[in-house]
């Protein structure tokens, strides 16, 4: 039986309109949907769960032998007001389609991850360009888009798609310089034109061709050559610096006699020698020791070389007293666990032997 029902509520009178092929395999699905709790018409299913089965009625409105069911589904729709909630159950006004229903905001999320990422067509692009050309967005609209784009990464998976994306792809301005005149509209477009002289003036100028061959020629010539770190001595370098400080040398002295810094001195003999760590009391941020000056760090701690002469004195008359080393205090009590544990293990296999 083809045509249109409506399943009827006779205390509140009102519809839920709808059209089938097979009228009572229809009646049936709603039924069981309406008996398990899971129409897809939340206020069909709560004034059904309210009122009970006996308060509704199934009933059909016209058979429709040929012709477009859902042109006659429309007009009972219509003509009993079915898709308004204040005389009706239908959640969809418009029969076939779920235009004009009211989405959940995790519904919109879901759909546009599984929209993000997927590349448009030709066609497409051109479409949306075409509709898009000539037409002056609103501040609202701007505001709404700028949110829009900072959202758009701010979730790890999102961000991660992204990286996905663009593995092992060159970035599109590889190799590429913008022009005076493309900064330019990029400043004025994000309204800093304050920013348009700086920008230009910091344009990288072109190389004649005399300075790109002496280039060519010193690379050709260091080709193959390590190249050592800027700010790393060689060994020798630092063994001269030893030995300097032994002579008695601040670190200063050895770092201009060097041509190096008085912090890359000290890091790199504190490699070469014991360091001690010394605490000190409030408000001191620096001290002299052995006429080397040291900065007390954010826990009110120095740390000084070993080699310095009468270096404990002379922080003890500062009030620094010597912190020890929580990663040896931590490795020494290891040790003694293990080597208790083993003296009891020993005395456990020979205690038989003795009785």
């Amino acid at each position: 039986m083809r045509g249109v029902y409506a399943i009827s509520n006779a205390i509140n009178g009102k519809h839920y309109i709808g059209s089938a092929v097979d009228i009572r395999a229809r009646w049936k699905s709603h039924r069981s949907m309406l008996k398990n709790g899971t129409h897809h018409s939340p206020q069909l299913q709560r004034s059904w769960s309210k009122n009970g089965p006996g308060a509704f009625c199934f009933k059909v409105l016209e058979l429709v032998e040929s012709g477009d069911l859902l042109v006659r589904e429309q007009h009972w729709i219509n003509a009993l007001k079915a898709g308004d909630p204040r005389h009706g159950y239908n959640v969809a006004p418009v029969a076939g389609t779920r235009a004009g229903v009211p989405q959940p905001q995790s519904m919109k999320d879901r759909f546009s991850m599984e929209r993000a990422g997927v590349p448009k067509s030709p066609e497409t692009r051109q479409k949306m360009s075409a509709a898009a050309s000539g037409r002056r967005k609103s501040d609202e609209h701007r505001q709404k888009l700028r949110e829009a784009a900072a959202k758009q990464f701010s979730s790890a998976r999102a961000r991660a798609a992204a990286a996905e994306r663009q593995t092992g792809k060159p970035s599109p301005m590889k190799g590429r310089r913008h022009s005076a005149e493309s900064i330019q509209k990029m400043v004025e477009a994000g309204r800093r034109p304050d920013r348009v002289a700086k920008a230009i003036a910091n344009l990288p100028k072109a190389m004649s061709e005399e300075t790109r061959q002496k280039l060519r020629a010193m690379h050709a010539a260091t080709r193959g050559i390590p190249r050592p770190k800027a700010n790393s001595p060689a060994a020798a370098e630092v063994a001269e610096m030893v030995r300097l400080r032994a002579e008695g040398l601040t670190f200063k002295e050895i770092g201009d006699r060097m041509g190096r810094s008085p912090s890359v001195v000290f890091y790199q003999l504190k490699k070469e020698s014991e360091m001690a760590k010394f605490k000190g009391p409030e408000g001191i941020t620096s001290v002299s020791v052995g006429g080397e000056e040291f900065n007390v760090d954010k826990d009110g701690c120095i740390v000084v070389p070993d080699s310095i002469e009468g270096a404990h004195v002379a922080l003890a008359s500062h009030g620094f007293v010597g912190v020890s080393d929580p990663a040896a205090e931590k490795a020494a009590a290891k040790a003694a666990a293990q080597a208790a544990k083993a003296a009891t293990d020993a005395a456990k296999g020979t205690a038989p032997d003795a009785a």
